[in-house]
């Protein structure tokens, strides 16, 4: 420092005291610049970090800048807090490590790829795929990819190779925010759940879709498309802690099973007040009800133009003709061209849980998946619950084959969508079962509600609506349920306009089309045509507590 003739000291800067300084070199070429105040350091800068040993006060800060590392690859070996932006083909996620210590022990068994301890009595309940594995004794790491049982874990690496090593599990990876369009891949057959995979189908693919949600940011800033290959996934998924920063959605996109591939049709119809839409071909080229329950996709390029990509619900079929569960904006002509499909993502249970994929999480949108518990529910409760807002389905079949109260589940501040989709009871037995539960607003549009029974149990209905629960059909048939619809409790339902034929909704079937009580009001708006049914409209005239139907 000048004192205006000359350098009397080059390494500080300080005050008269001495005290509050910051120097260049505390001890002898150390390459370090530390600022004290009062007597303590505060902060000290090196090559490689700014180290403050002091809190800081961020409301009195402008701006923050963070520095992180950045790359395609994460390691396991990282420090607790640690930043990485990681950037993998399809995906810009930053991340925090979190040393947070979950499980520790000792290793027993030198098995390849594997933790085992043989001691352990809860992996499974302290551990998930993700967290870290620290071989304490080796100071090696590796992902844990599977949890294979309460004594053993699956790792990405041979991280115990004596089988005597102690260990911690530590948390790891944390994603924070997404920046960007996220883009991954999920394959049962042949993928591993790592974080960093995802990438493609195939080895680099994750092998679960709940590990495929579980890296998703809690803030997510930009859409997300989880595309999930043509198998059958026996998990339960859970969505929650997802926070949309704009106007973004997270779509877990199944695969479609080719049941028939493309045809020409020679003509059909788009259907009319009290018909269904037809496709019909010139020569015998279905197996009569082969097809039933099924979709038919327009090609992208068929002839007519207002029908190209379209998806509908097949309602039957003969030889020639495909009868739909809905109208059709056109007449098909000689010349479109479609195939016939199935979703062939599946989604079943092999335990029983409540809830084979619950919602919690709003922007959501499910397309071509099929939902197919095997094992009844320890309380007969909801396979599908929704308790968010935004929640879309298309082209998404519900199959019911074992015993259940709830299908569905629309619950309380919640608002759902389905398009084209299928609800399909095929179990029969004397419990009582409501296909589609509301509490809160939900619009099926050309859906297929079939059940196979109209008795012998009374509370048998499609679609059950109460405590404020909200029905806007559009379109669609509702078919073979003791009662089609039923509004109790203040639960409400209409259909639009009767000047719009492709928004009528087909009532079929049923002991009683439409019931109403205890308050409950279905306003049909003269748009549902009703066929087949014992009774097509009550409301409870009968009884102490009327609702309305009309």
């Amino acid at each position: 420092m000048t004192n205006g003739a000359q350098w009397t000291d080059t390494t500080q800067i300080k005050d008269l005291d001495g005290d509050t300084k910051v120097q260049t070199n505390e001890t002898n070429d150390e390459d370090i610049i530390r600022f004290d105040t009062a007597g303590t350091e505060r902060a000290h800068l090196d090559a490689t970090s700014l180290d403050m040993t002091v809190d800081v006060d961020f409301n009195q800060l402008k701006a923050v800048a963070m520095v992180a590392d950045g790359g395609a690859t994460l390691s396991a070996d990282a420090t607790g807090g640690q930043w990485f932006l990681h950037a993998p083909t399809g995906r810009t996620i930053l991340m925090q490590f979190s040393d947070t210590i979950l499980d520790s022990g000792t290793a027993d068994t030198d098995t390849l790829n594997k933790l085992v301890d043989s001691t352990q009595t809860d992996f499974s309940t302290t551990v998930s795929v993700g967290n870290v594995a620290h071989n304490t004794t080796d100071d090696t790491y590796g992902f844990v990819t599977d949890v294979e049982s309460n004594t053993s874990l699956l790792l990405d690496g041979d991280v115990f190779p004596d089988g005597d090593e102690t260990y911690e599990i530590l948390v790891g990876w944390v994603p924070i925010i997404s920046y960007g369009t996220m883009t991954v891949f999920v394959d049962n057959s042949a993928g591993e759940d790592s974080p960093n995979n995802g990438l493609a189908f195939g080895a680099t693919a994750f092998r679960t879709t709940q590990f495929a949600i579980d890296c998703i940011p809690g803030l997510v800033g930009g859409n997300v498309f989880l595309n999930i290959d043509e198998d059958t996934y026996v998990e339960d998924l859970v969505l929650r802690g997802k926070q949309v920063t704009g106007n973004f959605t997270i779509t877990l996109q199944g695969t479609q099973t080719e049941e028939l591939s493309e045809t020409t049709a020679t003509g059909g119809s788009e259907g009319g007040v009290t018909t269904q839409a037809t496709i019909i071909t010139a020569a015998a080229t279905f197996t009569p009800n082969a097809h039933d329950l099924q979709w038919v996709k327009f090609e992208d390029d068929t002839t007519t133009a207002a029908l190209q990509g379209l998806v509908r619900v097949i309602k039957s079929n003969d030889a020639t003709t495909l009868t739909l569960i809905d109208r059709l904006p056109a007449n098909p002509v000689n010349g479109d061209t479609f195939t016939i499909i199935t979703p062939g993502t599946i989604f079943r249970s092999d335990s029983a849980p409540e809830n084979v994929l619950e919602i919690f999480a709003s922007n959501i949108t499910f397309n071509d998946i099929k939902f197919d518990p095997s094992v009844a529910p320890t309380l007969g409760f909801e396979k599908i619950f929704t308790g968010a807002s935004s929640v879309q389905f298309n082209n998404c079949w519900f199959l019911r084959t074992v015993s259940r109260t709830v299908g569905m589940h629309v619950a309380s501040a919640a608002a759902a969508g389905a398009a084209d989709c299928l609800y399909q009871k095929t179990f029969s037995d004397t419990a009582s079962h409501y296909a589609i539960f509301l509490n809160s607003f939900f619009v099926p549009t050309r859906c297929a509600i079939f059940g196979n029974t109209i008795g012998p149990a009374a509370t048998n209905r499609g679609i059950y609506i109460t405590y404020g629960g909200q029905l806007v059909p559009e379109g669609g048939q509702i078919d073979t349920w003791e009662w089609g619809v039923y509004c109790d409790i203040n639960g409400s339902a209409r259909t639009q306009s009767a000047n719009d034929n492709r928004k009528r909704v087909f009532i079929t079937n049923c002991d009683t089309g439409i019931g109403a009580t205890q308050g409950g009001v279905f306003l049909t708006r003269g748009n549902v045509h009703y066929s087949g049914n014992n009774t097509n409209e009550d409301n409870n005239t009968g009884g102490d507590d009327h609702g309305f139907v009309g």
